[in-house]
């Protein structure tokens, strides 16, 4: 079985997964996406609840509270800092707030990072909360460091346009107890067993193993 770590199931050009899912992390980007992933009822699926840093204007914190009340299950993401998309001073108050609401929790926090390495790695080392950086092409620099906080790190089928042996530089770094995997569908384009024989290639070693580590890693996640 393979754990994808970031998708978006209720996106509407959502096609599936692939046979061997095991686990599942749906993320949402604005509050208007909560209800839809509520209903989910498939038991490898764990809902995260959020406002991602370019929908804003719709952030609702008050609601994410009463989701991490009610359903003890519940997951926050996808959150975090974009500097291509406006400011980061924007940015950092509602993400912040949030990050503190998982921690609150005891919850995971599925985290958006684009050109704002340091301005995260200063939040979370002040908040230390469970946290998946999704998508994460480097810095290298920065696996140590986020590391230390608590982090996880999700490698999104993105990487794959650069060279092999850039890929493999990059993962080696990270901790095999904090690799994970993800297809960030539908936005990716190709499905979880391509990604996985394709990484699987470049890190010479077997489709089966990358699967149980990773999958075993997101488990780990869980409570």
């Amino acid at each position: 079985m393979y754990a994808d770590s970031h998708l978006h199931m209720t996106d509407p050009g959502f096609k599936g997964v692939d046979d061997g899912a095991g686990l599942l992390f749906t993320c949402a980007a604005s509050p208007e996406e909560w209800g839809s992933i509520s209903t989910i009822g498939d038991s490898r699926v764990r809902k995260f609840y959020g406002t991602h840093p370019w929908y804003l204007e719709k952030y609702s914190l008050d609601g994410l509270k009463e989701l991490l009340e009610t359903d003890s299950s519940a997951n926050v993401g996808e959150i975090g800092l974009d500097s291509k998309h406006g400011p980061l001073d924007n940015q950092v108050g509602p993400f912040e707030e949030q990050l503190i609401l998982s921690k609150k929790y005891d919850r995971i926090a599925n985290i958006h990072m684009i050109g704002c390495e340091s301005e995260m790695l200063k939040i979370l080392r002040k908040h230390k909360a469970v946290t998946i950086i999704h998508s994460f092409s480097g810095p290298d620099s920065y696996i140590k460091p986020l590391a230390e906080c608590g982090c996880y790190f999700s490698i999104s089928p993105r990487i794959l346009k650069r060279s092999a042996d850039k890929i493999e530089a990059l993962i080696s770094r990270i901790p095999e107890e904090r690799l994970l995997i993800e297809t960030d569908a539908p936005n990716s384009g190709i499905g979880m067993k391509e990604h996985i024989a394709r990484l699987s290639e470049i890190l010479t070693m077997e489709p089966e193993e990358l699967e149980r580590i990773t999958f075993r890693n997101a488990s780990s996640l869980l409570p």
